[in-house]
């Protein structure tokens, strides 16, 4: 650019610069003289020479200031250059940066919208897990409830069934005292019974008596007759009879029916007639 505009000013130089005919006369001094042929001639090859002179000054001042603009110019504009050479570099360098930037964000944004999704994920596992938790919670705690009625009504039924054994217990034992008073009163009643009927008495367990006859049969004194009579039960039963007597329902029925009397009637009578019965059978009789 300096070199093409130093050119068009050296073209500028060589060009004759134009005569102004129709100017003011104050642009060349004058020299006051007669008019005539020669002195035109004159005044015309001074005005001449000094518009010449003023042109080359002018030139020369125009050549000397172009020069120096020049010197100064080409050197701004190469600084200018590298300015915007360096600009442009730091440009493109911040644009890398941003672009890097860019990037680099943009990963940790998928990043972090991974570990979103991955966290909502987890807490929604964890919710329905938590919610699982709570629902088996919440079974075991009506089983719980519902051991916990039925433990205090198998207790309940427990305390029940332990008083019942204890007044079962008293009353076996009220009882057993009332037997052994009895026992002891009728002993001596007992032991005429057994020399008049020839029989023994045995206790078989707890509540039954054996009674064993003896002396049925003239022929063998020996020969035996026996029963059991479970006397546990408000009502007696005889559990046991050897040999078996055809007629030992009616009897036990009739002991029942008279239980509690005496003479012809109660035990005695009882005993009577199946002492009575027994030596038939073993007489043969029928």
């Amino acid at each position: 650019m300096a070199t093409a505009l130093s050119k068009s000013l050296a073209r500028m130089s060589l060009a004759p610069l134009p005569t102004n005919t129709s100017g003011p006369a104050s642009a060349v001094p004058q020299t006051p003289g007669p008019r005539g042929p020669a002195s035109s001639s004159s005044n015309s090859v001074s005005v001449s020479a000094a518009l010449d002179s003023s042109g080359n000054v002018q030139l020369a001042n125009i050549s000397a200031r172009t020069a120096a603009f020049l010197a100064s110019f080409d050197p701004w504009v190469a600084d200018q250059r590298r300015r915007m050479a360096e600009r442009k570099a730091e440009h493109g360098r911040q644009v890398n940066e941003l672009r890097d930037k860019k990037r680099q964000l943009e990963k940790m944004i998928e990043d972090c919208q991974h570990k979103h999704t991955d966290l909502q994920r987890a807490s929604q596992k964890d919710i329905s897990e938590a919610a699982a938790l709570q629902s088996e919670i919440n079974v075991l705690q009506s089983d719980k409830h519902e051991r916990d009625l039925a433990k205090e009504d198998l207790l309940d039924r427990v305390r029940d069934r332990r008083d019942e054994l204890r007044r079962r217990r008293e009353e076996l034992h009220r009882r057993h005292a009332d037997r052994l008073s009895r026992a002891g009163r009728r002993r001596p009643e007992l032991e005429c019974y057994q020399e008049k009927l020839a029989m023994t008495v045995n206790q078989n367990g707890d509540e039954a008596l054996e009674f064993v006859f003896t002396h049925l049969n003239a022929a063998d004194w020996t020969q035996q007759a026996r029963f059991t009579i479970d006397v546990r039960r408000s009502a007696y039963r005889v559990t046991e009879c050897e040999p078996p007597l055809a007629n030992l329902n009616e009897l036990v029925d009739y002991l029942n029916k008279t239980r509690g009397t005496r003479g012809s009637g109660g035990f005695y009578t009882f005993l009577k007639h199946m002492r009575a019965g027994f030596a038939k059978l073993a007489k043969g009789e029928p």
